[in-house]
C-alpha cells in the first residue's frame, strides 16, 4: 500500500498514492492516519490526487476520519480528480467534506480553522 503520513506542524498530511481506495487498503489507511492524529480533534489534509476511484470502504474510511477529528478539528481533501468528485457528489459527501484544489490551499484552510474554531 502506498500511503504516507507526515506531520507538518499541527497538521497531519496523508498522501494516498493508489488509484483505487477499496476494502483492501481502506482499513490500513484509516489506522495509519488515526495513529498520527491526537486523541481528540486534529487537523488533517488528505491528498487524493492519485486516486481515480473510491468504493464504499474508502468512503467509510474518510467518514470515520471525519468523525475522529470533528468537532474539535477539521479534515480537508485536496487534489480530487473529477471521477472521485463525482462519487462525493452522488453520495452527498461533497456537502460534508471541505475540499481544496491543492496542498497549499488545504494547509491555509486548516491553519485558519486552527486559529478560529468557527472558520
Amino acid at each position: 500500500m502506498n500511503i504516507s503520513v507526515e506531520n507538518k506542524g499541527e497538521i497531519v498530511l496523508a498522501r494516498v498514492d493508489e488509484i483505487h481506495i477499496g476494502a483492501e487498503i481502506a482499513d490500513e489507511f484509516k489506522a495509519r492516519v488515526q495513529e498520527a492524529l491526537p486523541e481528540t480533534g486534529g487537523l488533517l489534509a488528505v491528498d487524493l490526487s492519485k486516486v481515480d476511484f473510491m468504493d464504499s470502504s474508502g468512503l467509510g474510511a474518510l467518514v470515520s476520519l471525519l468523525k475522529t477529528v470533528r468537532p474539535e478539528g477539521e479534515i480537508v481533501l485536496f487534489g480530487i480528480r473529477p471521477s472521485v468528485q463525482e462519487i462525493l457528489r452522488l453520495t452527498h459527501l461533497d456537502a460534508v467534506f471541505r475540499r481544496e484544489a491543492d496542498e497549499a490551499g488545504a494547509i491555509v484552510l486548516l491553519e485558519r480553522a486552527a486559529a478560529s474554531p468557527d472558520a
